[in-house]
């Protein structure tokens, strides 16, 4: 599918700005690019990949005022539930993964009493799954397309988003805040469109699904992952 989508204000219904819909081949040149960054973010301690991923807190802070005034054009919301619901949120979990993400993902030991082999160890630990790709809604675009993505990347996987096609000026928003950091090349990466859009973002086989949206809409990626298989977590 091809074309185009103009994003409109719910504050005013004025036009704001129009975006490429995402080609098939353009998707799959992300997951690519994704992949190849995945392996080289993978790598990283977590540590350092929580202090790198942390100084989106300073970024979004010494621009609050632009991210609050293009998220309420956006959705049409006042300032306080942008600030409140939104971007205090995001904030919050940032702080929470920079005090626990090590102690989170650290290996850890299971005790076992085997008779036969008295002295066996056993313990478990988290890896990457990969590639992430997160769907994310319109009511909260900012928040529940940062969070999942954050908890993506501070767990060493890249990340493709595709937000709701009413809500393209905050993810334009989220890849500039992001921008900012030092990131490896496609780690973060955002496609956009329609319904089949995120029909083609599963078929490129990302690792895992995040989404966040309805009942109906959660039962098609569902479906669509179960082709594959792909994991999916939904909201």
């Amino acid at each position: 599918m091809s074309g185009e989508i103009t994003a409109i204000s719910a504050l005013n219904d004025q036009a704001l700005k129009t975006y490429p819909v995402s080609s098939s081949v353009e998707i799959g040149e992300a997951m690519a690019a994704a992949r190849r960054a995945a392996a080289v973010w993978a790598k990283i301690d977590v540590k350092q990949r929580v202090k790198q991923l942390a100084q989106l807190e300073s970024v979004i802070l010494a621009e609050l005022d632009a991210v609050t005034e293009v998220i309420i054009v956006a959705t049409g919301k006042v300032k306080t539930e942008v600030i409140l619901g939104e971007i205090y949120p995001v904030l919050s979990l940032l702080r929470y993964y920079k005090n626990n993400a090590a102690k989170i993902l650290a290996p850890c030991p299971v005790f076992t009493a085997p008779l036969a082999f008295p002295q066996a160890e056993a313990g478990y630990e988290r890896r990457p799954y990969g590639v992430v790709a997160v769907v994310s809604p319109w009511n909260f675009p900012f928040q529940l397309t940062l969070s999942p993505l954050l908890t993506a990347l501070i767990s060493g996987n890249a990340c493709i988003f595709k937000m709701s096609e009413l809500s393209l000026p905050v993810g334009e928003l989220l890849m500039q805040l992001l921008s900012k950091l030092d990131l490896p090349q496609g780690l973060v990466q955002q496609v956009t469109g329609f319904a089949e859009t995120g029909e083609q973002l599963i078929d490129a086989r990302p690792d895992l699904v995040f989404f966040t949206g309805g009942v109906t809409a959660g039962r098609a990626v569902m479906a669509r992952a179960a082709q594959h298989p792909v994991p999916v977590i939904l909201e």
